[in-house]
């Protein structure tokens, strides 16, 4: 019994040992992007514009590393307005934000945290501000110069 404990415990600590995270202190952090699809809402100059009493729909998160190299993220969390929303582990990322009718117009947030694996960098975490603008009609959202529904932005990685 004893000889197994050990041999469990001599297992689990250099276990342990072994997972890292990126350090605030280093400057040794992968340059990604991240973007976000928007299934509902109109999507003008990087911002996402919806009436009050409808619908955001945002979906397909992805991450592009600048270097080419291998990455992926997982265990997306979606907040609106600082307030987790939603938190899930397995792709496809997606979230349904219903604006209520009594909203106020103005500007809000999506904010995404994600888990991030890069080649060659230890593990860390990547957190993006999406910006909202809440308009009281959908006759105020103005008319976008193309059909976007993908914004991509650098990504703050710690």
């Amino acid at each position: 019994m004893k000889k197994s404990i050990f041999l469990i415990l001599s297992t689990i600590f250099p276990l342990m040992a072994s997972f890292t995270s990126c350090s605030k202190d280093s400057d040794d952090r992968p340059n990604v992007k991240i973007s976000l699809d928007v299934e509902r809402g109109t999507v003008i100059n990087n911002v996402i514009y919806a009436a009050v009493g409808d619908t955001i729909i945002v979906g397909d998160v992805k991450v592009q590393n600048s270097e080419s190299k291998p990455c992926m993220i997982d265990q997306v969390t979606f907040y609106w307005q600082g307030i987790p929303a939603s938190y899930h582990q397995v792709a496809p990322y997606r979230k349904v934000f219903p604006i209520a009718k009594d909203a106020v117009p103005g500007d809000r947030e999506i904010d995404i945290t994600c888990r991030l694996i890069v080649e060659g960098y230890p593990l860390c975490t990547a957190f993006k501000n999406f910006p909202v603008k809440l308009v009281a009609s959908k006759d105020d959202i103005p008319q976008p110069d193309s059909n976007q529904h993908t914004i991509t932005l650098d990504a703050d990685v710690q």
